[in-house]
């Protein structure tokens, strides 16, 4: 078997190698409670409703556009949920534990359980595994294009490696990243709100597309949703591994011409960070500044989910503390991807869980009621 990484070595694994891998379960063997209801909650547009009477019969009876039509597929949000739990425990024979670990949330909906080092444990011990069972993996590798005989099948790719042409023979596994890594193919699918975004980790860099472009040229068909993406505030001016900023709920954000567009804290911040990320790309140059006042310092957590932090472009006092003008204006992309939210202040850096609960916009409303914090 031939793995193809685009990556060198010390860098592969795409995304996952920079995720904290975080999985929404109950415990080792069971989905949370919200999981079905939020992944066909994810999904937008209005659909014919004789395509929605359709969809609740079995799978085998589907017309043939509703297999290929851009919406949550619930037979495939079901085998998702059940397979979590044995995916799980298949990756435990591996090695990989897991564990209920802090996460970057200063208060949230749901159970999360996460690989304990990550992505990067995850990414380890699978490469090693394959190795160990004679997997070659190339690395600085790219696939380009399909391989087919003289009756069409599918019997090879043709690659890059090191800026040299190659090609590979056998049969062929598509297991590629998205594109967020391929500004022509996110202007072609986002628009020009594309410039606007950024992958949140290195990893996503590496994912331009040709999985992608090669399925459909083989005539697979495309399904999904391919002007959207998986979006998180980030802050574009850190350099950190994945500057996500998520502490907006204990204030007001607002855009470049101090005009507040959202509801910050609707619910808790892990079931909202999507909704409000992509109100941030709908504002003027894809921006937001988290605006508070000084009781921020009495929420728990903050600390963690707040981006950068002060500096040049920090923090500044006016009665509150807010984000400075940021040196770019990026947020996340498609499959992972997120507007732009220049934080508050202080460095990124992971808190321990306390088990306290707050209510940012009960705080809120407390601090406006004491005259400050006004906006």
């Amino acid at each position: 078997m031939a793995v193809l990484e685009r990556a060198a070595r010390e860098e592969r694994g795409g995304n996952t190698r920079y995720t904290e891998s975080f999985w929404r379960m109950r415990d080792h063997d069971t989905v949370s409670e919200d999981f079905d209801e939020r992944l066909a909650g994810n999904a937008g547009g209005h659909f014919d409703p004789e395509f929605v009477k359709d969809a609740g019969r079995p799978y085998e009876d589907w017309p043939r556009p509703l297999r290929a039509f851009g919406f949550t597929d619930p037979e495939l949000i079901r085998v998702w949920g059940d397979d979590a739990g044995p995916a799980l425990r298949w990756l435990e024979g591996f090695g990989v534990r897991w564990d209920f670990l802090p996460t970057y949330f200063p208060y949230q909906s749901t159970t999360r359980i996460a690989p304990v080092g990550g992505g990067l444990a995850l990414v380890e011990a699978l490469a090693a595994e394959a190795e160990r069972r004679g997997a070659s993996i190339f690395y600085e590798t790219a696939a380009r294009g399909l391989v087919r005989d003289d009756e069409g099948e599918i019997v090879g790719v043709e690659a890059v490696k090191r800026g040299r042409p190659c090609r590979f023979m056998g049969r062929v596994v598509l297991a590629s990243g998205g594109f967020e890594g391929n500004p022509e193919m996110l202007a072609r699918y986002l628009g020009p709100k594309a410039q606007w975004t950024r992958p949140v980790a290195k990893g996503g860099y590496y994912n331009r597309g040709e999985g992608v472009a090669m399925g459909l040229a083989a005539g697979a068909a495309p399904a999904g949703e391919y002007g959207a993406f998986h979006a998180q505030p980030v802050d574009p001016r850190s350099g950190a591994i994945e500057p996500v900023v998520l502490h907006y709920g204990y204030g007001v954000l607002v855009n470049r011409e101090g005009e507040r567009f959202t509801d910050e804290a609707a619910g808790p911040v892990d079931a909202g960070y999507e909704r409000v990320a992509r109100a941030v790309l709908e504002q003027p140059q894809g921006l937001a500044w988290a605006v508070f006042d000084a009781a921020l310092d009495d929420a728990p957590h903050w600390r963690g989910a707040g981006g950068r932090g002060p500096g040049p472009l920090g923090r500044r006092r006016v009665g509150r503390r807010w984000g400075g003008p940021p040196s770019s204006t990026r947020r996340r992309s498609r499959p992972r991807s997120a507007p732009t939210t220049p934080p508050a202040r202080r460095t990124y850096r992971p808190s321990a869980r306390t088990g306290r609960t707050a209510s940012p916009r009960g705080a809120w409303r407390r601090r406006r009621a004491t005259g400050r914090g006004r906006c």
